[in-house]
């Protein structure tokens, strides 16, 4: 028997679907467990079997009904786990209303056995035998049902029955010297109140067991809406970012690095090419550019067919993201010049504008559809100098408070001055990297 059974979580599936899912693998494990525990009590019983010969006639009627009550009961637990995906089927209420009988009733079994061996052995001599401690089995097996209604059920069902069955055989047998003690009805009294401590303590663990449940379930949505979201536009370190510092996606004011990307002479390449070419060469071209984006804690918002917009610094916020952004353009530019070189792809000339500034963020759009948005004159400044690349006969041009947030050593920057810039009044300072 296979003991376990994966679950998806669906889309559309709401928490009681997922829950009443997982409980149901519980139940599954549950009665397989029982299965087993019932096999070995059924085989050691088997075992001591071989002794009955020499015991009196009525000890081997009564052993036979124990083998017959076992096996039925191993029988019971196996057809139960089987039939589970059709006993939701019914309804959650009717699969909830067989949950607490089927609880009754497993609870029950150490007290018909006890009942059966009472006809054998002394009534009161069975109710200290080894077979009480099957209470405690019964009593932890609702854990896999997550819930605490059916545990504290349980340890109900095994007290008073106990104590039922105590009162019932109290006057059967009278102990002596060491064994006096047994004679006082407090000492089944206290293994009543027992059962039902460990019947509230299971239903507490399996409270416990819930919660996790509930938390991974929140975990799982929490990672689908942000997938849902940011689609491929995050890598899986923003991810787990995300997740981790449990960050909403809520719309707030950022300080942000803006990165446009622009293929040159577009247009002219795809003259004559068919739609196979053109898609080839935009993946081969856009494609380790926005891996590289991705490798430097950027994200790409918008891909425009001959270029990108990427952001560095929303939704997750690093130490210098217009770092992050520099860098990435240089790597950029350098793994191109590479490529052609290497002749992977065919000539390219790219044109890339930085500029870093506030920006709100947030999700934009209906309900069933959501995109994540950065708005604000930054981003349309960051565009402004990126166009400025054909002005200025280069790859890389930034702006002042780009230049003045990052670390460039080894490059020194061409200084072009105030440059006015369409849709702005104040004129912009912008460097020349490449």
């Amino acid at each position: 028997m296979n003991a376990t059974k994966s679950i998806t979580l669906k889309p559309d599936d709401s928490f009681e679907d997922f829950f009443f899912k997982d409980k149901l693998q519980g139940e599954r494990i549950k009665e397989t467990l029982l299965a087993i525990i019932l096999t070995i009590v059924l085989i050691a019983s088997i075992i001591d079997s071989i002794f009955l010969s020499s015991f009196e006639e009525n000890l081997s009627k009564s052993f036979r009904w124990f083998i017959l009550i076992i096996s039925f009961l191993i029988i019971r637990a196996i057809l139960i786990r089987r039939f589970q995906d059709k006993r939701l089927k019914f309804g959650r209420r009717r699969y909830i209303a067989f949950s607490y009988f089927n609880v009754i009733f497993e609870t029950s079994i150490p007290s018909i056995l006890i009942i059966v061996f009472s006809h054998v052995f002394n009534p009161t001599l069975s109710l200290i035998s080894p077979i009480v401690f099957l209470y405690f089995v019964f009593l932890i097996l609702p854990i896999f049902e997550l819930d605490y209604k059916l545990c504290v059920l349980a340890g109900i069902v095994a007290g008073v029955e106990y104590y039922i069955l105590a009162i019932s055989f109290k006057d059967s047998t009278t102990f002596e010297q060491d064994l006096a003690l047994l004679n006082l009805p407090y000492v089944y009294l206290a293994k009543s109140l027992l059962l039902l401590l460990v019947g509230i303590v299971s239903g507490i663990i399996a409270e416990r067991i819930k919660r996790n449940i509930v938390g991974s379930y929140e975990t799982i949505r929490e990672r689908e809406e942000i997938k849902r979201i940011f689609g491929q536009q995050l890598s899986t370190e923003i991810v787990d970012d995300l997740l981790e510092n449990q960050l909403e996606i809520v719309s707030r004011t950022r300080n942000i690095c803006i990165m446009f990307l622009d293929i040159r002479d577009y247009s002219k390449y795809c003259e004559g090419k068919s739609p196979e070419e053109i898609i080839s060469y935009q993946n081969n071209v856009l494609g380790f550019m926005i891996d590289i984006v991705n490798k430097h804690n950027g994200i790409v918002n918008q891909i425009m067919g001959d270029g990108f917009m990427a952001s560095f610094g929303a939704p997750v916020t690093h130490e210098n993201d217009s770092q992050n952004a520099f860098n990435a353009s240089m790597e950029i530019l350098s793994e191109l010049k590479n490529r052609i070189e290497n002749k992977v792809i065919p000539k390219t000339k790219i044109g890339i504008g930085l500029h870093e500034g506030e920006v709100i963020t947030g999700n934009v759009g209906a309900i069933n559809r959501k995109q994540y948005s950065i708005t604000g004159s930054p981003v349309i400044l960051a565009s402004r100098i990126e166009q400025l690349n054909k002005e200025f006969n280069s790859s890389l041009i930034i702006s002042k408070k780009v230049l003045d947030s990052i670390s460039c050593k080894e490059i020194r920057p061409e200084e072009l001055g105030l440059v006015n810039v369409k849709g702005f009044d104040e004129p912009v300072e912008v460097y020349k990297i490449v």
